[in-house]
């Protein structure tokens, strides 16, 4: 499946602490990814794309104890780790890659993603929100935690500071640091957070798109079929 499979499967034993450290906003992002959805509602199938080493999958796991989660990641390694961590039977994985993945339709109440997205280029994350769409019931929500690039050149330059003076005072290594740059470059296609929510709710009809937390260069992007 290529190098962003090699990479992944490299540092499948260090990527859950490792996040941490290089993003200070990880917790508060994760945290803030299912606080949104409707008070009392249990959804019954659930697809997680990019599942990995189930940082998100646990927490799914944890709010939603009787629902299907299906994760699916690229990276056989990744996801041995992810099944030996969650130990649920209402969780699923399966290896496949978001470019050329087939769903059922309309079967999952939510799809969601953590840190995964910016790593298809434009037209394929297209593509993928379109497929989304239909395999998400009526109603049913599409649940976008990721990095984005800033509208403004000069805003971006400087939560690209911020974010890096905090990752060295979070614990990382100056080393870290560059390896995750390097990671960035070689494999990674942010894409504009403005862009998005329109691609999402003017070319795909999404019927409410809302930014429902947003912090340097990370948000979390919550679309309603």
């Amino acid at each position: 499946m290529g190098e962003i499979e090699e990479y992944f499967d490299s540092i499948r034993d260090e990527y859950s602490e490792a996040i941490k450290k290089i993003n200070p906003c990880y917790h508060d992002m994760i945290s803030s990814t299912l606080g949104y959805l409707p008070n009392n509602w249990i959804p019954k199938n659930i697809l997680e794309l990019g599942c990995g080493t189930g940082n998100l999958t646990i927490l799914l796991r944890e709010k939603f104890p009787e629902t299907n989660i299906t994760g699916v990641d690229i990276s056989e390694e990744s996801l041995e780790i992810c099944k030996k961590r969650t130990n649920s039977n209402n969780v699923h994985l399966q290896r496949n890659d978001l470019k050329t993945i087939c769903l059922e339709k309309e079967h999952y109440d939510i799809v969601i993603s953590s840190l995964t997205v910016h790593h298809l280029n434009k037209e394929d994350r297209k593509n993928l929100y379109g497929k989304v769409k239909n395999w998400i019931n009526r109603k049913g929500w599409l649940i976008i935690c990721d990095r984005y690039n800033d509208d403004n050149e000069t805003v971006s330059d400087i939560n690209r500071g911020i974010w890096h003076e905090r990752a060295i005072a979070n614990g990382a290594t100056p080393e870290e640091w560059n390896t995750w740059m390097k990671h960035e470059i070689d494999h990674d296609h942010p894409g504009k957070l403005i862009d998005q929510v329109n691609n999402l709710k003017e070319d795909l009809f999404f019927t409410t798109v809302d930014i429902v937390w947003r912090k340097l260069l990370w948000a979390v992007i919550y679309a309603q079929k």
